[in-house]
């Protein structure tokens, strides 16, 4: 595996330090952070549920030149 060496910091989401500037990063200390959460499942959500998400991009779906391209075969102008 490639060496790299950072140059800045790497922080989670929640800022907390991951690893600090000119860490080596190799395969043991990658698999260090990673490791621990391997068990840890994420809650997923659905965008399409969200708000008018679904309904916008169907919308923006059937705008030209969209709407060729993601014509339904059963509907389309050659026979």
């Amino acid at each position: 595996m490639l060496k790299l060496t950072l140059q800045h910091p790497i922080r989670t989401l929640d800022n907390q330090l991951l690893f600090p500037p000119e860490t080596l990063l190799t395969e043991e200390t990658l698999e260090a952070v990673i490791y621990p959460h391997r068990a840890y499942s994420y809650p997923t959500y659905s965008l399409l549920l969200y708000g008018s998400v679904k309904g916008d991009c169907l919308n923006f779906l059937s705008t030209p030149p969209y709407d060729t391209i993601f014509l339904d075969k059963s509907k389309s102008m050659i026979s």
